[in-house]
Protein backbone atom coordinates (compact mmCIF):
# COMPACT_ATOMS: atom_id res chain seq x y z
CA UNK A 1 0.00 0.00 0.00
CA UNK A 2 2.88 2.63 0.73
CA UNK A 3 4.38 1.79 -2.28
CA UNK A 4 1.34 2.24 -4.65
CA UNK A 5 0.77 5.58 -2.26
CA UNK A 6 4.27 6.61 -3.47
CA UNK A 7 3.74 5.84 -7.08
CA UNK A 8 0.77 7.82 -6.93
CA UNK A 9 2.25 10.97 -5.66
CA UNK A 10 5.24 10.66 -8.37
CA UNK A 11 2.17 9.94 -10.92
CA UNK A 12 1.08 13.69 -9.62
CA UNK A 13 3.93 15.54 -9.49
CA UNK A 14 5.30 14.19 -13.66
CA UNK A 15 1.79 15.26 -14.28
CA UNK A 16 1.91 18.79 -12.81
CA UNK A 17 5.84 18.81 -14.80
CA UNK A 18 4.37 17.71 -17.97
CA UNK A 19 1.68 20.51 -17.76
CA UNK A 20 4.26 23.09 -16.62
CA UNK A 21 6.71 22.40 -19.28
CA UNK A 22 4.57 22.73 -22.01
CA UNK A 23 3.82 26.72 -20.43
CA UNK A 24 7.06 27.26 -20.46
CA UNK A 25 10.60 25.53 -21.85
CA UNK A 26 12.22 24.61 -18.40
CA UNK A 27 10.83 24.06 -15.06
CA UNK A 28 12.28 23.59 -11.72
CA UNK A 29 10.73 20.92 -9.36
CA UNK A 30 11.02 21.40 -5.45
CA UNK A 31 9.55 18.96 -3.02
CA UNK A 32 9.67 16.69 0.13
CA UNK A 33 8.45 12.89 0.00
CA UNK A 34 6.38 12.85 3.57
CA UNK A 35 5.44 9.76 5.29
CA UNK A 36 3.65 10.39 8.37
CA UNK A 37 3.73 7.53 11.23
CA UNK A 38 6.32 5.73 8.53
CA UNK A 39 8.20 2.71 9.86
CA UNK A 40 10.77 3.05 12.89
CA UNK A 41 13.80 2.73 12.17
CA UNK A 42 15.55 -1.37 13.12
CA UNK A 43 18.37 -1.76 15.59
CA UNK A 44 21.24 -3.74 13.66
CA UNK A 45 22.85 -6.45 15.55
CA UNK A 46 26.59 -6.32 14.33
CA UNK A 47 28.24 -9.75 13.94
CA UNK A 48 31.79 -8.66 13.92
CA UNK A 49 33.89 -5.25 14.87
CA UNK A 50 30.96 -4.84 17.54
CA UNK A 51 32.82 -2.50 19.89
CA UNK A 52 34.07 -0.16 16.91
CA UNK A 53 30.50 -0.26 14.83
CA UNK A 54 28.55 0.45 18.44
CA UNK A 55 31.07 3.17 19.69
CA UNK A 56 28.85 6.28 18.61
CA UNK A 57 26.16 4.49 19.81
CA UNK A 58 23.64 1.69 18.72
CA UNK A 59 23.35 1.06 15.02
CA UNK A 60 20.18 1.34 13.52
CA UNK A 61 19.01 0.92 10.16
CA UNK A 62 19.22 3.43 7.45
CA UNK A 63 16.66 1.59 4.79
CA UNK A 64 13.85 3.85 5.84
CA UNK A 65 14.90 7.07 7.25
CA UNK A 66 12.24 8.84 8.80
CA UNK A 67 11.66 12.79 10.03
CA UNK A 68 9.53 12.35 13.71
CA UNK A 69 8.71 15.92 13.15
CA UNK A 70 7.66 16.23 9.70
CA UNK A 71 7.66 13.29 8.20
CA UNK A 72 10.11 13.54 5.35
CA UNK A 73 11.97 10.74 4.22
CA UNK A 74 16.05 10.94 4.11
CA UNK A 75 17.28 9.12 1.01
CA UNK A 76 14.93 9.33 -1.53
CA UNK A 77 16.17 9.96 -4.98
CA UNK A 78 13.19 11.01 -7.89
CA UNK A 79 14.21 11.47 -11.62
CA UNK A 80 11.98 11.91 -14.41
CA UNK A 81 12.69 10.25 -18.02
CA UNK A 82 10.99 11.31 -21.24
CA UNK A 83 7.50 10.24 -21.25
CA UNK A 84 7.45 8.62 -25.07
CA UNK A 85 10.85 7.02 -24.15
CA UNK A 86 10.41 3.42 -26.22
CA UNK A 87 13.74 2.33 -23.95
CA UNK A 88 13.73 3.08 -20.34
CA UNK A 89 17.85 2.92 -20.80
CA UNK A 90 17.80 4.84 -23.43
CA UNK A 91 19.64 8.06 -22.89
CA UNK A 92 17.68 11.44 -21.79
CA UNK A 93 17.56 13.08 -25.33
CA UNK A 94 20.34 15.98 -24.86
CA UNK A 95 17.51 18.49 -26.52
CA UNK A 96 15.16 17.72 -23.60
CA UNK A 97 17.65 19.11 -20.56
CA UNK A 98 18.04 22.96 -19.72
CA UNK A 99 21.15 23.92 -21.11
CA UNK A 100 22.73 25.03 -17.88
CA UNK A 101 22.39 21.70 -16.67
CA UNK A 102 24.11 19.88 -19.43
CA UNK A 103 26.70 22.33 -18.90
CA UNK A 104 27.48 21.81 -15.33
CA UNK A 105 31.25 20.40 -14.55
CA UNK A 106 32.22 16.79 -13.06
CA UNK A 107 32.33 16.76 -9.69
CA UNK A 108 33.81 14.21 -7.26
CA UNK A 109 31.87 12.30 -4.71
CA UNK A 110 32.03 10.25 -1.98
CA UNK A 111 31.23 7.82 -0.17
CA UNK A 112 32.79 6.84 3.30
CA UNK A 113 32.05 3.83 5.97
CA UNK A 114 33.15 5.15 9.23
CA UNK A 115 31.00 3.64 11.80
CA UNK A 116 29.81 0.46 10.23
CA UNK A 117 27.21 1.77 7.59
CA UNK A 118 27.59 3.59 4.70
CA UNK A 119 27.34 7.42 4.56
CA UNK A 120 25.62 8.43 2.49
CA UNK A 121 23.51 5.49 1.91
CA UNK A 122 22.23 6.62 -1.54
CA UNK A 123 23.91 8.57 -3.81
CA UNK A 124 22.94 10.57 -7.35
CA UNK A 125 25.91 11.12 -9.60
CA UNK A 126 26.06 12.58 -12.89
CA UNK A 127 27.83 10.92 -16.00
CA UNK A 128 31.15 12.51 -15.64
CA UNK A 129 31.45 12.09 -11.90
CA UNK A 130 34.40 10.93 -9.82
CA UNK A 131 33.48 8.37 -7.49
CA UNK A 132 35.89 8.16 -4.56
CA UNK A 133 34.83 5.54 -1.73
CA UNK A 134 36.72 5.83 1.52
CA UNK A 135 37.50 4.13 5.24
CA UNK A 136 37.84 6.48 7.72
CA UNK A 137 37.40 3.82 10.40
CA UNK A 138 40.04 2.24 12.51
CA UNK A 139 39.00 -1.28 11.15
CA UNK A 140 38.60 -2.90 7.92
CA UNK A 141 36.15 -2.55 5.73
CA UNK A 142 34.68 -3.49 1.90
CA UNK A 143 33.03 -1.86 -1.35
CA UNK A 144 31.29 -4.24 -3.80
CA UNK A 145 30.16 -1.97 -6.47
CA UNK A 146 27.46 -3.47 -8.86
CA UNK A 147 27.53 -1.53 -11.56
CA UNK A 148 27.52 -2.69 -15.52
CA UNK A 149 30.77 -3.94 -17.08
CA UNK A 150 34.33 -2.30 -16.26
CA UNK A 151 32.06 -0.15 -13.39
CA UNK A 152 31.93 -3.37 -11.01
CA UNK A 153 34.30 -3.97 -8.19
CA UNK A 154 34.76 -5.28 -4.93
CA UNK A 155 38.00 -4.30 -3.34
CA UNK A 156 39.12 -4.55 0.72
CA UNK A 157 39.34 -1.29 2.27
CA UNK A 158 42.40 -1.12 5.38
CA UNK A 159 41.45 1.27 8.00
CA UNK A 160 42.24 4.85 6.02
CA UNK A 161 42.15 3.23 2.52
CA UNK A 162 40.73 4.96 -0.51
CA UNK A 163 39.47 3.37 -3.43
CA UNK A 164 39.14 6.14 -6.67
CA UNK A 165 37.29 4.84 -9.94
CA UNK A 166 39.64 6.01 -12.42
CA UNK A 167 37.90 7.23 -15.32
CA UNK A 168 34.56 9.46 -14.95
CA UNK A 169 31.09 7.65 -14.32
CA UNK A 170 29.16 7.18 -17.74
CA UNK A 171 25.46 6.78 -17.52
CA UNK A 172 23.86 3.68 -16.04
CA UNK A 173 20.02 3.46 -15.56
CA UNK A 174 18.76 2.50 -12.66
CA UNK A 175 19.84 2.11 -9.14
CA UNK A 176 22.81 0.38 -8.68
CA UNK A 177 23.76 -1.50 -5.32
CA UNK A 178 27.14 -1.18 -3.00
CA UNK A 179 27.75 -3.60 -0.21
CA UNK A 180 30.51 -4.50 2.55
CA UNK A 181 31.00 -8.19 2.61
CA UNK A 182 32.81 -7.55 5.72
CA UNK A 183 30.10 -6.21 7.31
CA UNK A 184 26.66 -7.84 5.55
CA UNK A 185 24.16 -5.26 7.06
CA UNK A 186 26.29 -2.43 5.24
CA UNK A 187 24.21 -1.93 2.05
CA UNK A 188 23.80 1.20 -0.30
CA UNK A 189 22.62 2.52 -3.59
CA UNK A 190 23.68 4.97 -6.25
CA UNK A 191 22.16 6.21 -9.86
CA UNK A 192 23.96 7.56 -12.18
CA UNK A 193 22.19 9.73 -14.73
Amino acid sequence: MRSVRLLLLFAGIALAVGATAQAQDWSTIKGQVVFKNGPKPEAITPTNDKAHCESKGPLLSTLYSVNEKNGGFRNIVVWLRVDDAKNHKAPFPIEKIKPDLVKVAPVERVIDQPCCQFEPRILAVRAGDTLIVKNSAPVGHNIKFNGDGDLSFNTNLPPAGVYKIKNGLVAEYGAISFECNVHPWMKGQGNRT
